[in-house]
């Protein structure tokens, strides 16, 4: 497996973020993407955290993130990866189950009434997703929880109009398809970098995100409504190979 003492040392010693070169030259650079922009509730944990990785390892290893799909949505990211471009990303369950569909057990909509129970189901479940990941090359730095799944549309969502909406999903995600298609809605497919343009142009008028989300992105900005009931709750984690 690549990379396997500067893993440890992560495990160690917790997760460092830059988006500014280092003073000293760093020993290693380990180069990491993620969707999250510069200034989100996430990206702000990373950068606290930035200072405690150079510091325990005296400079040696450097954590490089590039923030806000700079490095394009999470298929491209899992692409550089197999490239050697990148070393890991922080990832949603689509791209995590592009690697362990296992993984995306927990999709299923309705399944988790609060996260006491996601915590619980989890709890049972994460040796054994780690291992998969690990038989695949990819290592589980950390898991994160970004919230439950909510519906936000421009328009109250109702049994009478749900066929009528315009409901974006995540580019090739057959599980969110044919889940939409079960109640009878065609989706439209377009990667997460579309969709705020999509929502201006009315290409799309719903789109289901976690509040994290639809905040981090902006898209709550062209929504005036959101389901009261959540649908699922997703795993995301940090990977590095």
């Amino acid at each position: 497996m690549k990379n396997t003492v500067l893993i440890l040392c992560v495990i160690l010693f917790g997760i460092g973020v830059s988006f500014v070169e280092a003073e000293d030259k760093p020993g290693v650079t380990i180069k990491i993407a993620t969707l999250a922009p510069k200034g989100s509730a996430l990206m702000n944990v990373l950068e606290e955290l930035r200072n405690r990785i150079r510091e325990e390892t005296k400079n040696e290893v450097y954590f490089k993130i590039y923030p806000g799909a700079i490095q394009g949505d999470e298929k491209d990211v899992l692409t550089k990866i197999r490239l050697g471009q990148l070393q890991g990303g922080a990832f949603t369950s689509n791209g995590m189950g592009r690697i362990v569909p296992e993984v995306r057990v927990t999709d299923i909509p309705y399944l988790f009434k609060n996260y006491e129970e996601v915590a619980y189901v989890r709890s049972k479940i994460k040796d054994k997703l780690e291992k998969l990941f690990e038989e695949k090359d990819f290592i589980v730095v950390a898991w994160a929880d970004i919230g439950f799944v909510h519906l936000f549309s421009k328009q109250p969502v109702t049994a009478d109009n749900l066929k009528n909406l315009k409901v974006w999903v995540w580019g090739d995600d057959v599980l969110s398809m044919t889940i939409w298609k079960t109640v009878g809605v065609t989706p439209i497919s377009l990667s997460i970098t579309d969709v705020l343009t999509s929502l201006s142009t009315k290409l799309i008028d719903t789109a289901p995100s976690t509040p994290f989300g639809a905040v981090a992105f902006r898209w709550y900005t062209k929504f005036d409504y959101i389901s009261e009931i959540p649908s699922t709750d997703p795993s995301s984690a940090l990977l590095v190979s």
